[in-house]
């Protein structure tokens, strides 16, 4: 019976630890959760809100709804910070990031998952990351679209 018991929980962990990239569905539940838990109103985020740094309670409900979501679709834990391995996985996962591979290197996620050597709290490391990510990536597409030009 004890060892019935330890097989069972053995299993437990070791399925809780395996992970696959989210669907279309969980990421939309992500994000209505998400929503909702950050007192976020309307249906969608424009890159303005994450920009905005002027308005301290805007900007606290984003972050608020950044670590929220990343960390509901695994892609963030509050002790170790940012899964890149996951983010990486679950990009090759999705149909229509394919075409943008190139720009969306491991490196590029790499450089902005920090160790939260700062000490922030969880909403501002996953925040701060969030958006270096996503500034990483603007600017590599638009490099790749400057190249683009240049080239016809």
């Amino acid at each position: 019976m004890k060892f019935l018991i330890l097989l069972v929980m053995v299993t437990m962990i070791s399925s809780s630890a395996v992970w696959n990239p989210q669907t279309k569905t969980q990421m939309l539940f992500a994000h209505a959760k998400c929503f909702q838990t950050a007192n976020k109103s309307g249906l969608m985020l424009s890159p303005v809100d994450f920009s905005n740094t002027s308005n301290e309670s805007a900007l606290l409900n984003n972050k608020t709804y950044v670590h929220c979501v990343v960390s509901e679709l695994g892609f963030f834990d509050d002790t170790t910070g940012f899964n890149v391995d996951r983010i990486m996985k679950q990009l090759k996962d999705i149909n229509s990031f394919i075409k943008h591979t190139s720009t969306l290197d491991r490196a590029t996620f790499e450089k902005c998952a920090d160790k939260n050597e700062n000490g922030d709290t969880v909403d501002a490391w996953a925040f701060r990351g969030f958006r270096c990510m996503m500034d990483e990536i603007k600017k590599k597409q638009m490099k790749k679209l400057k190249n683009n030009v240049a080239t016809r």
